[in-house]
């Protein structure tokens, strides 16, 4: 009887830590629970984005424009096509000085880009941050309980300085700040595991104004590891 006790706790403890794989590459085991895997500064290991633009302007002419950033701990990539600059603050080439995003127990968060791009013209060093507050969100239709996770926006920052090879520097700043759960990011955790953890969204969205028919196609991955 005692030895049949013993075996039923055994049974349910295997059954509560495997209860606890949510993602599709989660660890099939874990004695740490999800909020535990994913508090930690990170570094960013990686970070992909696509943006897709399509659709039709008033005069009939077709919209079909992509951008597509790529960033690693060294090196970072965008390609952003005419039109679009005044949205994004740096297109071309740049090197990697910081790439943090800090999550923390309490439910608040940081992300850290800062990075630097020279040319012939000018060379720019640019820093951008967002703040604000995380939870896991529950079980629904397609997803199971604690299998995505919010970053609620609260504040943005964005600090450009752009010095001239004979020496004039120009510094533009850009502060925002926002009402919890009006700017957000919705990931799926594909992976989460103590060491790393694998993000992942798609938004699409759809404009109709006087001018346009514009439809707006978003894909993004974070490879955060310690």
């Amino acid at each position: 009887m005692r030895a049949t006790y013993i075996t039923l706790i055994i049974l349910s403890s295997i059954s509560l830590v495997l209860g606890c794989k949510k993602g599709k590459n989660d660890p099939i085991l874990s004695l740490q629970t999800r909020k535990a895997r994913m508090t930690e500064e990170w570094k960013i290991d990686s970070w992909t984005k696509n943006i897709k633009h399509t659709g039709t302007q008033q005069n009939g002419s077709p919209i079909n424009d992509e951008l597509t950033f790529d960033l690693t701990q060294d090196s970072y990539e965008a390609s952003i096509p005419w039109g679009y600059f005044s949205e994004y603050p740096f297109g071309g080439k740049a090197i990697v000085e910081k790439a943090i995003w800090n999550i923390d127990k309490k439910g608040n968060w940081e992300r850290i880009l800062e990075y630097t791009s020279s040319s012939s013209f000018s060379t720019k060093q640019i820093i951008e941050t967002k703040k604000g507050v995380w939870n896991f969100l529950s079980k629904s239709s397609d997803y199971k309980n604690k299998e995505r996770v919010v970053f609620n926006v609260l504040s943005s920052y964005q600090k450009v300085e752009t010095t001239t090879p004979n020496g004039v520097v120009n510094i533009e700043e850009k502060f925002q700040e926002h009402n919890n759960g009006e700017v957000s990011e919705i990931f799926e955790i594909d992976q989460l595991k103590s060491k790393e953890i694998v993000l992942k969204r798609t938004n699409n969205k759809e404009f109709v104004t006087p001018i346009e028919h514009r439809i707006k196609k978003e894909s993004e991955i974070y490879i955060l590891k310690k």
